[in-house]
């Protein structure tokens, strides 16, 4: 979980835009059923970011600037901006004093953000498929 991408690393911008816009789906205000779980698997399983990449990338990234839409009682349900979210995220990551980066480093800030928001039992089940995927694509 100590995974913090370097600029050189963002490099790969477009494909994390991908995958960044696929895991802000968790916090859409719809139902999340086993469609849209298989969905951001296969993006993210397709995707050249390792299992503590997209960790990082949902814990550190995604989930402080999106979590408040389940929060709210009118929020975004056919999907983020993904310019708006890429923005948003690149420019988090340059402020240096995050409060939410420190809160989630001792476990508050899951809790709130993922948690609560109901989207940790959805995570995990799409880590599973990752791992099923990409395990099932090395044996072939």
């Amino acid at each position: 979980m100590d995974f913090i991408p370097t600029d050189a690393e963002l490099t790969y911008k477009n494909e994390r835009i991908e995958a960044w816009s696929a895991i802000s789906e968790l916090w859409l205000d719809t139902h999340f059923d086993d469609g849209e779980q298989n969905y951001v698997s296969s993006i993210l399983a397709n995707s050249r970011f390792t299992i503590p990449e997209i960790e990082h990338m949902y814990l550190y990234e995604v989930a402080p600037v999106v979590f408040v839409n389940l929060l709210s009682v009118a929020g975004v349900w056919e999907g983020f901006d993904k310019d708006w979210l890429a923005d948003t995220i690149l420019k988090r990551r340059r402020r240096r004093l995050r409060p939410m980066y420190w809160l989630t480093r001792i476990g508050i800030g899951r809790l709130v953000m993922c948690r609560l928001t109901g989207a940790e039992k959805d995570w995990q089940e799409i880590l599973k498929r990752v791992e099923t995927i990409r395990a099932q694509e090395e044996c072939q």
